[in-house]
């Protein structure tokens, strides 16, 4: 139960990256085909409506989405944190706002990071493994918390 809480990739095998795959390939395509739309509502509402943007179905849309890809992958590899917090602030940072971009640089980031993580949870205290989580709560809270000093700095808070 503490492994599948801090999160835990050690069970992961072929038949699970499998089931897990199609909701998150669909996913992300989708994410992708809104990106435009996406892009207009980081104008804000008033400029995404005046550009055609359904900004409620959009928003339902994202969301159940975004649900669909979360809910099938932490059924199977746990609550790890950090990982969709702060890596799409650093892809923002690396490539800019437009979403066209931004989100496949989220992802390779991501499928970077994590797998990164998960080797230094599995060497630092070899033959025993730190869950994957702790992990990226060592690595993601400085940096986020970084990430909102900067903000803040920079709107004079």
């Amino acid at each position: 139960m503490v492994f599948w809480l801090m999160g835990d990739l050690s069970t992961a095998n072929w038949n699970k990256i499998t089931i897990v795959t199609f909701p998150v390939i669909v996913g992300c395509l989708a994410f992708f085909f809104f990106s435009l739309d996406l892009n207009a509502l980081s104008l804000g509402e008033e400029e995404a409506l005046h550009l055609g943007v359904n900004i409620k179905k959009l928003r339902l849309r994202i969301f159940i989405i975004g649900s669909i890809i979360i809910a099938s992958v932490v059924s199977f590899t746990g609550l790890i944190g950090f990982v969709g917090l702060v890596v799409p602030h650093i892809a923002r940072l690396l490539v800019g706002p437009d979403h066209r971009v931004m989100l496949p640089t989220s992802a390779l980031l991501g499928a970077i990071f994590l797998p990164l993580c998960d080797t230094l949870a599995r060497t630092i205290i070899a033959p025993s493994e730190i869950p994957i989580g702790a992990i990226t709560a060592l690595i993601g809270a400085p940096v986020f918390i970084h990430l909102l000093r900067r903000k803040s700095t920079k709107n004079g808070l």
